[in-house]
């Protein structure tokens, strides 16, 4: 009996303790992440101010020239409207109404431009897979200084449970711009707003033809995949705002230039990467600002690159590398790579982490309390067998928190006499 006695107080002493250890922990680890239900309020349009509006594809069947100029009371698209011959639209700040299945396909071989329109896409009923509001098939697409303000409700499943091991995820079924062009194409798309409502219910561009051109001066927030580019030919990418945008910010292959665009939070808290480069042949990746990342800040998955440069990009903050470079199979082709006066700042994997490559320039950049649970040798991570020359690197001096604790906030470092120590005498 005694046996018995002091197996159950055993028991029971050791899951009051389990239980106080999973308290503390839930108590002390961060909040997992949480998306909002909604993003602010929505426009909505009266019934009055719907009777008036005129219909679009009727606008598009009576446009002269090849100029269509919306009417102060805007216009509704309820049904897909084909753009037979090269077309400019010009909304002069005035409302497009997108609702069911209105989407607008731009038939080969024509130019279609939509400037100064205020776009709302609504919804009454579910969309089918990669529903787009635009569907592009011709040889030009312009979209200037557009506000679109999405309202259609989330399609991605994003199933945040800590008892899954892995979250199952569904892409999301509405891109605004869906392109699967076999021949050349060209897209200029600068100064655009994009307003979505239900976090992640709206996808970017998914442009998997051959596609050149330039996307700038836009801002994105809460996009699915905003902007995937499989065969960009002299494409640029320019001073945009991505933010919390999931599956990632920018997803390329090809030939391209990414400078000076603001990436937070890539990811979303979920998954995604800021840059993700898929192929890259003569391509330099510049000036970028990466921050918070859910996942890579920048990854290379690539089999095939030849030429790729990474200059002045700052990379800090995400929960594993700052730069990742990885074959897809064993018979990739990576080299030429050049990474340059980089900053790579508090990730939790290595600022630097390159698993396949040759004939790799790793030189100016600046690396700080990158991998801090693996030591300063885990800044810049090479696999073996890759070949890269590193020069002229600043590492900084890891910090020991129990000696940072010793000294004051607030102290400057400057003019101090050893009098004015601010180290307690005792310590």
């Amino acid at each position: 009996m005694k046996k018995w006695r002091r197996r159950i107080i055993f028991t029971a002493a050791t899951l009051i303790v389990i239980g106080f250890f999973c308290l503390y922990r839930s108590q002390s680890m961060p909040s997992p992440f949480i998306l909002p239900k909604t993003l602010g309020t929505p426009p909505e349009l009266s019934a009055a101010q719907r009777q008036v509006l005129p219909d679009f594809a009727d606008l598009v069947a009576h446009a002269k020239h090849g100029k269509l100029i919306l009417p102060p009371s805007g216009a509704r698209l309820d049904a897909p409207v084909t753009i037979p011959a090269s077309l400019r639209v010009i909304g002069n700040h005035h409302i497009l109404a997108v609702s069911d299945n209105g989407q607008i396909i731009v038939t080969a071989g024509t130019r279609f431009s939509l400037e100064s329109t205020v776009i709302y896409l609504e919804d009454s009923a579910a969309q089918p897979p990669h529903q787009a509001f635009i569907q592009f098939h011709g040889t030009l697409l312009r979209l200037t200084n557009n506000e679109i303000h999405n309202v259609r409700p989330t399609t991605l499943i994003l199933p945040i449970s800590p008892k899954r091991k892995a979250a199952q995820f569904q892409d999301t079924a509405y891109w605004f711009v869906l392109s699967e062009n076999a021949a050349p194409s060209r897209m200029e798309v600068t100064g655009n707003q994009f307003h979505t409502y239900h976090p992640y219910s709206m996808g970017g561009f998914k442009i998997d033809g051959p596609i050149s051109g330039i996307y700038s001066n836009n801002a994105m927030k809460y996009i699915h995949n905003s902007l995937r580019l499989q065969k960009a030919d002299t494409m640029r990418i320019e001073d945009n705002h991505f933010f919390m945008d999931s599956f990632g910010a920018i997803n390329i292959s090809g030939h391209f230039v990414i400078r000076n665009n603001s990436i937070l939070f890539p990811g979303g808290g979920i998954i995604g990467d800021g840059i993700t480069v898929r192929s890259a042949h003569n391509s330099l990746v510049e000036n970028n600002e990466i921050f918070g990342g859910s996942c890579d800040g920048m990854w290379v998955l690539s089999d095939d690159v030849d030429g790729l440069t990474f200059r002045g990009n700052r990379i800090s903050s995400g929960i594993t590398s700052g730069l990742h470079i990885s074959a897809v199979t064993s018979q990739a082709k990576i080299r030429n790579i050049t990474i340059e006066n980089n900053i790579f700042a508090s990730n939790s994997g290595p600022g630097l982490s390159i698993g396949a490559g040759k004939d790799i320039r790793i030189q100016h950049n600046f690396f700080h309390n990158n991998s801090p649970h693996f030591g300063a040798e885990r800044e810049v991570l090479l696999a073996k067998g890759v070949e890269a020359i590193q020069s002229d690197n600043i590492y900084s001096v890891s910090i020991d928190a129990k000696w940072a604790k010793q000294l004051d906030f607030y102290r400057t470092h400057v003019n101090i006499a050893p009098a004015d120590s601010m180290i307690p005498a005792n310590e």
